[in-house]
């Protein structure tokens, strides 16, 4: 009578689905839907921080390479620096050193009056050397071992400065200037350098 009362049927004969078994099923797709849930949420959640951890370490590594390329530039610039006023102090140190040696040791000068009289000879003229007092001895020098006295003649000059020799024969002359010569070997050093 319950049962056929105002168009109420029951339901455990109809459905043929019970109350437990209805919670189990719904526990079930909770579990399922848990489940899916959780495992796309993980790996949306895991991209999402992958990416964001990636666009934060490309900020960083940006950071770091301005910050290196700023650390280096000055650091170009000091050793092109450097190294060009190294090698100017290189070449002041040798000129000066050239220029003591010379001074203090005359065997270049003999050298190169040697050279300029083997320049002059064979000569029917004598060989008139123009040279200041200090220079003196060493053209001299230089003079005897190739004639005897009579071919040759040392005007003194005092207006001359060391290193600076004139030599006359004839038509002909052979100018020696020592410190010009020394000056433009230092120039080609410092071009070279």
């Amino acid at each position: 009578m319950t049962e056929s009362r105002a168009g109420f049927r029951s339901p455990a004969k109809d459905a043929g689905v019970t109350v437990a078994e209805m919670a189990d099923a719904r526990e079930a797709g909770y579990d399922d839907g848990f489940k899916e849930g959780k495992a796309e949420g993980y790996a949306a959640g895991l991209a999402e921080g992958q990416a964001e951890l990636t666009q934060k370490m490309d900020i960083e590594m940006t950071k770091i390479r301005q910050l290196i390329q700023a650390m280096q530039h000055p650091f170009q610039d000091y050793r092109q620096d450097l190294v060009s006023e190294l090698k100017t102090l290189a070449t002041d140190i040798c000129a000066t050193f050239l220029h003591h040696q010379v001074s203090q040791d005359q065997a270049l000068l003999e050298y190169l009056v040697d050279e300029s009289v083997q320049q002059l000879l064979p000569t029917d003229h004598q060989i008139v050397i123009h040279v200041n007092q200090h220079n003196s001895e060493v053209v001299q020098n230089a003079l005897a071992n190739h004639m005897d006295e009579s071919g040759w003649r040392v005007q003194l000059n005092n207006k001359l400065s060391d290193g600076n020799v004139f030599l006359e024969s004839g038509h002909s002359r052979v100018k020696i200037n020592l410190p010009e010569l020394l000056d433009q070997y230092i120039k080609q050093l410092k071009d070279n350098a």
